[in-house]
């Protein structure tokens, strides 16, 4: 599409963890802005997995419910984009 666009790609949870490795080395190759809920958003060591696999940012947290949903996914390391769903996750003063 060419450089002067971006491309994102959001899995909508579609992957295990070991599969959606596989895909984002291919991603990198593309030079997609950032790969979007690549696994189950429970399965955080899965979330790890991927962000280590590779240097295309991990984008989730849409299915995380306040401010408190967000920390795992930074504490251990899952995620360098958060991307709240403000209408559940209390809201812009939440």
């Amino acid at each position: 599409i060419g450089p002067e666009i971006a491309l994102m790609v959001d899995s909508n949870h579609a992957y295990s963890a070991s599969t959606a490795c596989r895909m984002v080395k291919q991603l990198e190759e593309l030079d997609v802005r950032w790969f979007e809920e690549p696994v189950n958003p429970e399965d955080l060591e899965g979330y790890h997995r991927v962000r280590m696999a590779s240097t295309v940012p991990i984008a989730g947290g849409e299915c995380s419910f306040m401010r408190y949903g967000f920390r795992d996914y930074f504490v251990k390391g899952c995620v360098d984009i958060a991307q709240p769903d403000i209408a559940a996750s209390g809201g812009l003063s939440e």
